[in-house]
């Protein structure tokens, strides 16, 4: 029997995955990491499979998902992150998978400047430590968002800058100050918005709606994605985004029901 999965070894074989959300963020990946190597990836027919440190990253949909169930097991990832099947799975976080296909055009508060970290440093980019300082100052437990830790925050940050993955955006004021802030991974096609943020005394004057406006205009992509709970849907579709389903957290040693 031809087995069900396979090594990949070549962006050319991931592509067709692009256009989706996790299809970007493996694309992103292994653009930094490589194959093989710390991004290990594997394909199916009409899915493919990523292991990202302690998180394995699923795309499409698998005929059967034994096989992979099997396979997450042998791999022994901490989190799996899928948008679609849970593998019976215990879950630990989910929400709404969001998705704008249109250019936003939202203006940025008069006398703010958006900037931006990209693969080519310049000298006036924003530090990498101050946006990471905005991202703490918002952390919010009910809306489960958290900065990651700094250390894994700035190395990972700075090689997939450097590799053209991954790109940030700042509002910067007059007084030098930043105010919002914004990071996102990039493949050929697609933009994942995976963290961003306020200062929490700067909010309500359409800030992040300018900032996310200003970064899809300077990096053109035919979609953007982002992940969010429930109760900022909302915000998102006056936006412009729309619902294009569910993101999963899952538990890939531990089954719903209770069983390993």
């Amino acid at each position: 029997r031809k087995p069900m999965l396979r090594a990949v070894f070549r962006a050319a074989d991931a592509a067709p995955f692009d256009g989706t959300a996790m299809g970007c963020r493996i694309l992103a990946a292994v653009g930094a990491y490589g194959f093989a190597g710390e991004v290990p990836v594997w394909r199916g027919d009409d899915f493919l499979l990523a292991g990202a440190g302690d998180a394995a990253l699923f795309c499409g949909e698998a005929k059967d998902p034994g096989e992979v169930e099997s396979f997450l097991c042998f791999l022994g990832s901490r989190v799996l992150v899928s948008t679609g099947q849970t593998f019976g799975f215990s879950v630990l976080e989910t929400g709404a998978l969001m998705c704008l296909r249109a250019p936003l055009s939202f203006p940025v508060p008069e006398g703010e400047t958006p900037c931006f970290l990209e693969q080519a440093p310049k000298p006036e980019d924003p530090p990498l430590s101050a946006l990471y300082a905005l991202l703490s100052e918002s952390e919010d437990e009910t809306l489960h968002f958290s900065a990651p830790p700094y250390d894994a925050f700035l190395l990972d940050t700075s090689r997939r800058l450097r590799r053209g993955t991954r790109v940030g955006a700042a509002l910067r004021g007059p007084d030098g100050a930043f105010s919002a802030c914004v990071f996102a991974d990039i493949s050929p096609k697609s933009l994942f918005l995976f963290s961003g943020a306020v200062a929490p005394k700067k909010r309500g004057r359409g800030r992040f709606a300018g900032l996310l406006a200003a970064l899809s205009a300077r990096v053109a992509r035919e979609s953007c994605f982002l992940f969010c709970v429930e109760p900022l849907c909302r915000y998102y579709t006056a936006l412009g985004f729309q619902r294009a389903g569910s993101f999963f957290f899952l538990d890939p040693k531990k089954k719903a029901d209770g069983f390993a």
